[in-house]
């Protein structure tokens, strides 16, 4: 497991995630608005979830660090890490992560996933 660590933002000058990185992943919600951002850098990855806080894990040494502001509350930190920081983490370092969205039916994984249609794509599926 990973071990977390919770430290100020504005103590913590050195935490950043910036968009120049070449590697930089976006994830959208349903209206297209950047809802995470992540990278690579060096042997720690990134997460910035916009108003909340700034994750980096390290695969080696197993540990989260969360920069948030100090106007942030513990919980939404907390929550944050469980539901989103926790399983990127565990999935980069090779462990199968299925968000309680699927089941294990006679020694095989069936993922759930909602029904969602993009506006760029035609629908498919009714």
């Amino acid at each position: 497991m990973f071990e977390l660590s919770i430290c100020c933002l504005e103590e913590a000058a050195s935490a950043s995630l910036t968009a120049e990185a070449a590697d930089l992943d976006v994830w959208r919600d349903n209206e297209g608005t950047p809802c995470a951002y992540a990278y690579s850098s060096g042997d720690k990855n990134w997460m910035h979830l916009p108003g909340l806080a700034q994750f980096s894990f390290d695969l080696v040494t197993r540990t989260i660090t969360a920069f948030a502001p100090s106007s942030t509350t513990r919980e939404s930190v907390m929550d944050a890490y469980y539901r989103t920081v926790l399983p990127m983490a565990l999935q980069a370092s090779g462990h199968e992560v299925l968000h309680a969205s699927g089941v294990r039916i006679g020694g095989n994984a069936v993922a759930l996933r909602p029904y969602l249609v993009l506006a760029s794509q035609p629908s498919r599926m009714r």
